[in-house]
């Protein structure tokens, strides 16, 4: 039936009873005086206006303890209200809406909040917590602790002042205090105190160390008892840290194999990222870093190394194993570059000095490179030069020979006294000088000196002989020496020095003997394999020396074809020291000429006149064939004898003729002399015909332009002997 209900209200009781199954309630307003409206008295808690039940002492029911409020009682204790506003007020005990528990939780300590199944379910002191969702705080018996998310704080028991929001923030804490835990398991495991994780995961195996912040997800992971961490990255930074302590960690990743290194501070995405055990280290950048790297501060630019500072404080830049307190290498760009962006035009200074004094009183300090910019020359100055500190009293280089050595060898020095010593780095190393990029000169490992070549040549004078100094070139200018004075005076010119002392150690004087060779000039040509000596100029000791007393002899000698050495026994000259010229022999004659040859001189067939008329410019001896004009031979066979001697332009002749009779008529004449004497020739000349003891004279003239020279005067007959000499001076 509508709008009736199985209930009956009973004035004498001031209760509404349940009606019998056969009567009904009906609100109609038919029935009442305002339809639709059930009127009752306040009631109270303990005895309900609308009570549920039989009983008649603190039946469950509504009353209303207020104007326009509504409230509910069990077992006459108010249990929930509605005031006038709406405002829902449950008074005692934790609720539960929709199979969430709602309240104060254990304890029922009016300033703590539960919500959630077993959320701080076992409190019984505890003050001033917070605990939202499913077994938050379950065991929490502290006071001041927050905790939101599925088992937050689920372990937790004296630990106080801790904050977890996400499932299982701070599960396993049981005493720790002081904790912030914000993600899904951060700081699951903690025990200890002033943790600081955001992020999933973040600190999650945590469980003694203390004062670490993680932010980030997986952050500190493995984290056990290490402490005082700052760690802020994406996932997995630091991961693998378990005791590693009072590390710095900013980037993705940064830190991520460190397992016990401590006191690292890595910046940047994988800064760090291969330290496991290195600690005190600096890393700022992309720069991965190694395993047991320590005391170490690395600079990355991306990926890529670009300072550090190692554990002995040497600064490397562009190398990972610096060797001094600055070490700078590049490939491309200056190793180190000091810059002044002044522009008005002032003198800028850069110094590189050492200041380190063991006392007060010893100089303050010694400069050792010095840089000088002006607004017209540029200036570098090793050893001492703006007069800020003291000047160095030598200095020194040093090198290795191979690339691991850590102490090298002195190379090069200069002493207080301005000594310079260049010592070669190894018994096969050269000491090069390059003009560009060829090679100028080089002072090899025997201590040659080679210009021109870097391969000194050993096989001159036909063996395996390697002259001290050689110079080669492919042209006049490349291989020449010259050795010039410009001296403004009397002194003599440029000097080319040879000497010998027989001291037998080098600088140690010892006196030469007699016939020692002092000098050589050697002159020797390539036969293909070998040079061998073609010609030399030898000066030697030509007599006793004494102090100040030198006599010397200068020996030329040519080596003879089919020969390997110059021939000295004679030598082709010899100067000596009473100035004689012996020429093909090596004997002097006493009281023998300036000129001793041991020969005769030859003058050229044609001979060149000198305009000197003291120079002797021809000499030529020989014989000649008489040719007869006008003679007749009677009987008999006629032999001639005819030679001449030619000196300049005069010429000697002479002539006999022996054996046969012949006859000459008027003018007869004789030429055949190898001389043409021409129109401005004068020939004189003599001899005699004879004819059984009478004799007639012949005259020697010139006829016309013929070569004739010989004439006699007048006819003979029968003549058995003839002979004639004379002299003639050729046309110029």
């Amino acid at each position: 039936m509508a709008n009736r209900f199985p209930l009956i209200f009973n004035s004498g009781a001031g209760q509404i009873q349940e009606l019998a199954a056969s009567d009904n309630l009906d609100l109609t307003s038919s029935n009442l005086v305002n339809a639709g409206i059930l009127f009752t008295s306040s009631g109270s808690a303990t005895a309900p206006s609308l009570q549920i039940g039989s009983g008649t002492t603190y039946n469950p029911g509504l009353y209303s303890p207020g104007t326009d409020q509504v409230a509910v009682a069990t077992n006459g204790t108010r249990r929930l209200l509605i005031d006038s506003a709406g405002a829902l007020t449950l008074d005692t005990g934790d609720a539960t809406i929709y199979g969430v528990r709602v309240g104060r939780g254990g304890g029922a300590i009016s300033t703590n909040t539960a919500v959630g199944a077993s959320a701080l379910s076992s409190n019984t002191s505890g003050a001033n917590n917070t605990a939202i969702g499913n077994n938050a705080l379950r065991v929490n018996t502290a006071n001041v602790n927050t905790a939101v998310g599925d088992s937050a704080l689920y372990s937790c028991t004296t630990g106080a002042l801790n904050v977890a929001i996400g499932p299982f923030a701070l599960y396993s804490n049981i005493s720790g205090a002081s904790n912030i835990a914000i993600g899904h398991d951060a700081l699951y495991f903690n025990t200890a105190t002033s943790n600081i994780a955001i992020g999933t995961n973040a600190l999650k195996s945590t469980t003694t160390g203390g004062g670490n912040i993680g932010i980030g997800d997986q952050v500190l992971l493995s984290n056990t008892t290490g402490t005082l961490n700052t760690v802020i990255g994406g996932r997995n930074t630091a991961y693998d840290n378990t005791t590693g302590s009072n590390n710095v960690v900013l980037g993705d990743l940064a830190l991520r194999f460190n397992t016990t290194g401590s006191n690292n501070t890595c910046i940047g995405i994988n800064a760090g990222y291969n330290l496991t055990t290195g600690s005190n280290n600096t890393i700022i950048g992309n720069v991965l870093g190694t395993a047991g790297l320590a005391d170490t501060v690395i600079i990355g630019a991306g990926a890529a190394e670009r300072l550090r500072i190692d554990s002995s404080g040497r600064v490397g830049i562009g190398t990972t194993g610096p060797l001094a307190k600055l070490d700078v290498i590049s490939s491309t760009l200056p190793q180190v570059y000091f810059s002044s962006s002044e522009t008005d035009g002032s003198t800028k200074y850069l110094s590189i000095a050492n200041r380190q004094r063991n006392s007060a009183a010893e100089p303050e300090g010694v400069s050792v490179i010095a840089a000088e910019c002006s607004a017209g020359d540029n200036g570098v100055y090793i050893g001492g030069y703006l007069g800020e500190l003291n000047a160095a009293t030598v200095i020194k280089m040093y090198t290795a020979n191979n690339l691991t050595t850590r102490s090298g060898t002195e190379r090069f020095s200069i002493n207080s006294t301005g000594t310079t010593t260049l010592t070669s780095a190894a018994a096969t190393a050269p000491f090069v000088a390059n003009i560009g990029a060829s090679e100028a000169a080089r002072i090899d490992s025997s201590g040659r000196l080679l210009v021109g070549t870097s391969n000194a040549r050993s096989n001159v004078y036909n063996t395996t002989y390697a002259p001290q100094i050689q110079l080669e070139g492919n042209d006049n200018s490349n291989s020449a020496l010259s050795i010039i004075s410009c001296f403004n005076g009397t002194s003599i010119g440029g000097q080319l020095i040879l000497g010998k002392a027989n001291s037998g150690s080098v600088g140690v004087n010892g006196i030469v003997a007699s016939g020692n060779p002092i000098g050589r000039l050697s002159f020797q040509g390539n036969d293909g394999s070998e040079f061998v000596e073609g010609a030399a100029i030898i000066a030697e000791v030509d007599g006793t020396p004494g102090a100040n007393d030198m006599p010397g002899r200068l020996v030329f000698s040519t080596t003879a074809d089919g020969g390997s050495s110059p021939n000295t026994s004679p030598p082709a000259m010899t100067i000596k020291s009473s100035q004689e010229v012996l020429i093909g022999t090596s004997t002097i004659t006493a009281n023998g000429g300036i000129l001793q040859l041991k020969s005769g001189i030859t003058f050229p067939a044609t001979a060149v006149a000198a305009s000197d008329p003291n120079t002797l410019d021809d000499y030529e001896e020989g014989t000649w064939t008489p040719a007869y004009t006008g003679f007749t031979t009677n009987s008999g066979t006629l032999t001639a004898v005819a030679t001449y001697v030619k000196i300049g332009l005069t010429v000697m002749y002479q002539w006999q003729q022996t054996g046969g009779n012949i006859s000459t008529s008027a003018g007869a004449f004789i030429t055949g002399l190898p001389f043409l004497f021409g129109a401005a020739g004068l020939t004189y000349g003599g001899g005699a015909a004879s004819n059984g003891g009478t004799e007639s004279s012949i005259v020697s003239f010139y006829q016309g332009n013929a070569d004739r020279f010989a004439q006699l005067i007048t006819a003979m007959s029968s003549m058995t002997g003839l002979s004639w000499s004379g002299i003639t001076r050729l046309s110029p």
